[in-house]
């Protein structure tokens, strides 16, 4: 019977350490995706490139704790499109920076999300 409760205590507390991994992915990439709107939505370069800064600051900051519980491959998409931006920035692409804090925002988000307890994640 020892044996029983113990494994219906590991089961619980998987289910509580899945339940905050899930909600800490979720605190630290939602203020990320907003930078990044706000970034792709600001009329001047200069303020568009240091919340792209900002952001890519925060996204290394959490990158290592993300790389535990998140597939490489959309993360290492993000990492080249980071260096993108940036790039676009240096050189005062307006348009093409604002497109793509966009699509970093999107996936930002989706990478999130996959980590998120819905029942589409369950299936």
């Amino acid at each position: 019977m020892g044996r029983f409760w113990f494994g219906v205590g590991l089961m619980i507390l998987l289910l509580a350490l899945g339940m905050y991994c899930a909600q800490a992915v979720t605190n630290s990439h939602e203020p990320i995706a907003q930078l990044l709107e706000q970034a792709a939505m600001t009329p001047q370069q200069e303020d568009a490139a240091q919340l792209l800064k900002k952001a890519r600051q925060d996204w290394d900051h959490h990158w290592n704790g993300m790389a535990i519980l998140s597939d490489h491959g959309p993360m290492d998409e993000i990492d080249s499109l980071f260096a993108q931006a940036e790039a676009y920035a240096r050189q005062g692409l307006a348009e093409e920076l604002s497109a793509l804090c966009m699509r970093l925002s999107q996936l930002v988000r989706a990478t999130a999300e996959n980590h998120s307890p819905t029942w589409w994640n369950f299936l």
